[in-house]
């Protein structure tokens, strides 16, 4: 939605600022405009830009205190600003579609009728304390080195003013010439909520010529690392030649869930699945993931990350594990019912740690053989059969993190 505005010029004077300032554009000369109409309110935006060079290595800002340059004539009615912002659209074709609408309403201030001249007037919001928004720092803004966001205002009072005999809208809003700040950029967003749209506008002085389009604001606050998932566990294991995966979180904010990626050189990893998270929650969660087959795959070992996803798109990775893949041929037990000579035989083609467990249905083992480091070739290995009740037993072979399991009957 493109629109013409016109303006009027006022004099601001400077304003220092704290020292956790992440952005100000303090310009001295200065204009505003007021596009609110009969039928609808518009919202005037314009984009923030925190250096990345300020945020260091952490991947969030918590935005405490703002504050706007108002420029406002005498006798300027009573009017309620409200205040709203916008992350930046990671997905935009060019300039017009950087923001995202529509903006998201944050706080608003109810503005007395002026008595005093006009001018500029300073107006705070947030106590530079308590977090007014947080923000999660996208790795791609409008300038390569800068964290992008958006701010606006609109005003529910359309004031008119007089300048040079002309009529203007007014009041309410600064749009100022170049700032202090770089970086910034010439240009400024509006939405209508009427009409459900937005786009970048255009304003023009009473000659017709375009005017710089940035306003006089300062923001201040503080940059952190936010884990959007504390990870606690993530482990592997093989059964009956799947690759079990299982993790758990002790906390998860805005947690859409996980990617499953799998690699055989540790370089190069492919998404196999998705797992969905909890969202937001301070309770441990566990997750689990099977990777079937993973025998065929022909390899040694495998590896194994999460990509952890948030709902607004950012995501994560975990530490990048590895699970031995032992190549069993022909493990079997038999005779199977049992008798006497009832045997594990397999053939080994690595070096491996192995364990036999006789497990009954209870889940207690009944018999444990341990056979150490074991090197490739072709074993028997009798169980003890002689002494156990009669049932169904499971046989689980353990060679290094590798499980397999076959049924047995007495």
């Amino acid at each position: 939605m493109k629109q013409i505005l016109p303006i009027f010029f006022l004099l601001f004077a400077s304003v220092s600022f704290s020292q956790n300032v992440l952005y100000v554009n303090n310009a001295d000369i200065g204009s505003f405009v007021n596009p609110t109409s009969d039928q609808d309110t518009t919202i005037i935006l314009d984009d923030i830009n925190i250096l990345r060079s300020d945020l260091g290595a952490n991947d969030s800002v918590s935005i405490t205190r703002i504050t706007f340059g108002i420029g406002r004539t005498q006798g300027a009615e009573a009017a309620k600003l409200k205040f709203y912002y916008s992350p930046f659209n990671t997905s935009f074709t060019d300039l017009e579609t950087t923001c995202t609408f529509p903006p998201i309403y944050f706080a608003e201030l109810d503005i007395p009728t002026n008595s005093d001249p006009g001018g500029a007037f300073y107006y705070t919001i947030g106590d530079g304390v308590a977090p007014l928004l947080k923000l999660k720092v996208d790795k791609v803004g409008i300038f390569d080195d800068a964290f992008t966001f958006f701010l606006g205002v609109s005003i529910d009072k359309k004031i008119k003013s007089s300048l040079g005999g002309l009529i203007r809208r007014g009041s309410g809003w600064s749009l100022t010439s170049a700032g202090s700040q770089s970086p910034w950029i010439d240009s400024a967003w509006a939405y209508s909520p009427r009409f459900k749209q937005g786009g970048q506008f255009t304003v023009v002085d009473q000659d017709g010529a375009a005017f710089p389009q940035t306003y006089n604001i300062s923001v201040e606050g503080t940059a952190f690392s936010v884990m959007p998932v504390t990870l606690t566990d993530f482990s592997a294991s093989i059964k009956n030649n799947n690759a079990m995966l299982q993790w758990q979180t002790a906390t998860e904010t805005n947690n859409k869930g996980f990617d499953i990626e799998r690699s055989i050189d540790g370089k190069t990893f492919t998404k196999i699945g998705f797992v969905s998270g909890k969202g937001t929650t301070v309770q441990k969660q566990a997750y689990s993931y099977t990777d079937f087959n993973v025998n065929q795959l022909n390899k040694n070992k495998v590896y194994y990350r999460l990509r952890q996803v948030d709902f607004d798109g950012h995501s994560d990775y975990s530490k990048t594990i590895s699970l031995s893949i032992s190549k069993i041929i022909n493990w079997v037990v038999t005779p199977n019912p049992v008798s006497a000579q009832t045997a594990v035989r397999l053939s080994l083609e690595k070096a491996s740690q192995m364990q036999i467990q006789v497990i009954n249905n209870a889940g207690m083992i009944v018999q444990s053989i341990n056979k150490g480091l074991t090197q490739p070739g072709d074993y028997t290995i009798p169980l003890e059969m002689q002494n156990v009740a009669s049932g169904v037993y499971m046989i689980r072979l353990i060679l290094d993190d590798n499980i397999s399991t076959q049924k047995i009957v007495k």
